[in-house]
């Protein structure tokens, strides 16, 4: 005769049919309940900051974006500029370079205005 079966355990044949319908999950499932151990992920290798080496720009943001172009106000903050007066010392690279020229008449840069 058939066994009756528990409550946890029709849940958890319930369960087993769903994974299966939807395909993918019953391989992972079935790892679980044979008891394989997952290992352990190893830790991510942290990229190193940019070399303190190399020529840098000091670039202030001296007028607001407000009521400027959405692109400007996103090079403000592609700079890290978000703030009046704020200051950042940056690497100076070509990509840097066209973007303090597209928001020259906004910001300074070492003390001297970018325009």
């Amino acid at each position: 005769m058939a066994e009756k079966k528990t409550t946890a355990q029709a849940k958890q044949s319930a369960r087993e049919i769903a994974g299966a319908r939807q395909g993918g999950g019953s391989k992972r499932k079935s790892a679980q309940a044979k008891g394989a151990a997952a290992a352990p992920a190893a830790p991510k290798a942290r990229k190193p900051k940019a070399a303190a080496g190399g020529k840098t720009v000091k670039v202030r943001l001296v007028r607001s974006g407000i009521g400027t172009p959405k692109d400007q106000r996103a090079t403000l903050r592609g700079l890290g500029l978000t703030r009046m007066q704020q200051e950042r010392e940056l690497k100076d690279t070509p990509a840097l370079r066209g973007m303090m020229i597209k928001v020259r008449h906004l910001i300074s840069v070492d003390g001297q205005p970018a325009a």
